[in-house]
C-alpha cells in the first residue's frame, strides 16, 4: 500500500512536476535514481579508457588533439554527474569503490575492445 505522502509525490512527478536533490523523495525512488545516475557517471568515466588508448595512435595531430579534448570532457562529465549522486546522498568515494569492485555498472559498449581507429568512432557515435 502506498502512503499518502508517496502517492502525492508520484502524482506530482507523473503530472510533469520536477524534483530537486534536496526535495523529499520516497526511499525506493531515491535509491533507483542514485543507481541510474551513478551508472551514467560510471559510463562517462569508463568511456575514457578505450579513447585514451588511442590518443597517441590517432592518425593525425588534429585528431589526437580532438580526442584529448574529448577525454577531458568525459572525465569532467563524470565528475559533474557524481556531484548529483553526492547531492542525492551517496558519497563520490563510494561510487568509485562500487565501480572498482563491480558492485555498480556502466554502459555495455565499454566492455568491447577498440582494435581500430574506426572502433573509436563507432563507440563515440553509439554513445
Amino acid at each position: 500500500m502506498v502512503e499518502a505522502r508517496e502517492q502525492e509525490f508520484l502524482d506530482y512527478v507523473q503530472g510533469g512536476g520536477q524534483v530537486e536533490t534536496d526535495d523529499w523523495l520516497p526511499d525506493e525512488y531515491r535509491a533507483r535514481l542514485i543507481k541510474f545516475i551513478e551508472m551514467h557517471g560510471n559510463s562517462e568515466l569508463m568511456g575514457v579508457l578505450p579513447e585514451r588508448e588511442w590518443i597517441l595512435r590517432a592518425p593525425t595531430l588534429q585528431r589526437k588533439l580532438a580526442l584529448t579534448a574529448k577525454v577531458q570532457d568525459e572525465v569532467g562529465h563524470s565528475q559533474l554527474i557524481y556531484r548529483v549522486v553526492e547531492d542525492l546522498g551517496k558519497p563520490r568515494e563510494q561510487c568509485l569503490d562500487d565501480l572498482i569492485s563491480g558492485k555498480s555498472k556502466f554502459h555495455n559498449v565499454f566492455h568491447y575492445p577498440t582494435k581500430t581507429w574506426g572502433d573509436v568512432g563507432v563507440i563515440a557515435w553509439l554513445v
